[in-house]
């Protein structure tokens, strides 16, 4: 390390940063020994959400301002949930849809929030959400897969799918419709969300082009 701090070993900042990435990426996944099928990294996007919360001054929201970090709702599929790296969303209520790269017969979903005891505002958790299916981008048609409430007091939780009958169902598209926090009336914040689940085997198992009953059309539905 020269006086700067920087490695001259050869390897760059970036090459160090994308190691320590990985890193947190196979410890979060050892927690729970799940594949999280979300991951930005793994091709995981967001194709739609709630309006971003952006903090005015040091008071509205201390982390993301002293830091200046971005507020972009693609830091739920990143495996970094330190301090402030989360996305905050205007209130309590709010959504956000997430593509996952391939269809998946989903079997379960994990949030993950920061500790309480290093908390600065732990009012800003999400608590109650419920999490729709789609079978891709093209169709409105949506599944309801369950609905959740995450404890507060934990940093890890994963959920299990409780519309058994949509288990065998493929779904690429995930709506995550939040419904209330801890009682924070400016903005919840939401670390990371996972999706978890089994890929097809059968290159004959394709898409299911319409999905059962329970529907629900759109985000302002609830």
């Amino acid at each position: 390390v020269n006086a700067t701090g920087r490695p001259t070993d050869g390897v760059n900042e970036a090459e160090v940063e994308l190691l320590i990435k990985k890193h947190l990426e196979r410890y979060s996944a050892d927690k729970i020994n799940k594949t999280d099928f979300a991951l930005q990294s793994a091709g995981g996007v967001i194709v739609d959400s709630s309006d971003s919360y952006q903090p005015v001054n040091w008071l509205s929201n201390p982390i993301k301002y002293l830091t200046k970090r971005s507020n972009d709702p693609i830091q739920v599929l990143q495996a970094d949930t330190s301090l402030g790296q989360c996305w905050a969303f205007k209130g309590s209520v709010g959504y956000f849809v997430i593509q996952l790269p391939r269809p998946i017969f989903p079997s379960h979903f994990t949030i993950d929030h920061i500790d309480p005891h290093i908390a600065v505002d732990i009012t800003s958790a999400p608590q109650n959400f419920t999490v729709l299916g789609y079978a891709g981008l093209e169709t409105r048609q949506s599944v309801l897969l369950g609905k959740f409430q995450f404890d507060v007091k934990s940093v890890t939780k994963t959920f299990e799918l409780q519309n058994k009958a949509h288990s065998k169902n493929q779904f690429s598209v995930f709506m995550i419709k939040v419904h209330s926090n801890y009682g924070n009336d400016d903005y919840t914040c939401v670390y990371r969300f996972r999706v978890h689940g089994a890929v097809p085997t059968n290159i004959l198992e394709l898409p299911n082009d319409k999905v059962a009953s329970d529907t629900i059309e759109s985000q302002d539905d609830e």
